[in-house]
């Protein structure tokens, strides 16, 4: 089955060339101060990353933008065969919480292979595409690793994944409730297709509200949390991590047949 791909319009809000050709040059600043040979390389790579020659590296924020546009229209055509409920699924692996030094050793195979069995165990053998993502969060010292997925049945179904992730799902150094699954109501399909995959970490930052902006009226504290650019150390490893592991490393899929994958080349003629 092969589906001729029309080109759809991109969100107002996707980024540019010359957007991503200024953040290129502040990750190959990052890179560079990183001072390890790794880090001289991988500036090195997409520093010289061109149109006609790509480097091909998730760290390269002109190759994740071709990666993203490419993404984004099979993604579109794909949903548009399906008229199954669909839900923006948002699931947090809490004991595999890393430090800096473990970011180094990620290894995402695993990971994903947890996420299918748990799937699967619930009963949601439906399909389901996404991606990974981490976050550093500051309060904690700690990057969180978490997967925002598209899944294909109905919020009760998707409700039963709940008590498997909340087995042994726990940081002991967090001081506050563990919620590791969200579904959310999908609004605009466009923007969260962009959400899902854009391949950016960013640092988490924790912050309590004024009183006079709390929901509850308990006198109890109240956080919001906000995302910020990295600092440049932490940059460079994640922009590292994010060069090992590869495009195909941080997507994920469940219960698509392989003739029906909105990724799978033979699939799509781009022409």
């Amino acid at each position: 089955m092969i589906l001729s791909l029309r080109k759809y319009e991109l969100p107002k809000e996707f980024e540019s060339v010359a957007k991503c050709k200024e953040e290129n040059n502040i990750r190959v600043k990052h890179l560079r101060k990183e001072g390890k040979e790794e880090g001289r390389i991988l500036a090195l790579k997409i520093d010289e990353c061109t149109k006609n020659y790509p480097c091909g590296s998730v760290a390269c924020r002109l190759c994740s933008r071709a990666s993203r546009i490419l993404i984004f229209n099979r993604t579109k055509r794909f949903l548009e065969t399906s008229n199954l409920p669909c839900f923006l699924v948002t699931i947090v692996y809490f004991q595999d919480a890393m430090t800096d030094a473990q970011l180094a050793n990620l290894e995402l195979g695993s990971l994903k292979s947890r996420l299918r069995k748990q799937l699967h165990r619930a009963g949601l053998k439906c399909e389901v595409i996404g991606s990974f993502e981490l976050d550093y969060q500051s309060d904690i010292g700690l990057w969180m690793p978490h997967f925002h997925l598209l899944v294909f049945a109905t919020r009760a179904e998707i409700e039963a994944l709940r008590s498997l992730l909340l087995k042994k799902n726990v940081l002991k150094s967090l001081d506050r409730v563990h919620k590791p699954l969200r579904v959310d109501k999908i609004k605009k399909f466009d923007d969260l297709i962009t959400y899902i995959y854009k391949f950016i970490w960013e640092d988490r930052k924790r912050f309590p509200i004024k009183k006079e902006y709390r929901k509850k009226k308990s006198g109890k504290e109240e956080y919001r949390t906000k995302k910020h650019r990295l600092s440049p150390d932490r940059h460079a490893m994640a922009l590292l991590a994010l060069d090992r592991s590869g495009f195909s490393g941080l997507r994920f899929s469940s219960g698509v047949p392989r003739f029906r994958h909105p990724l799978c080349m033979e699939n799509v003629n781009d022409g």
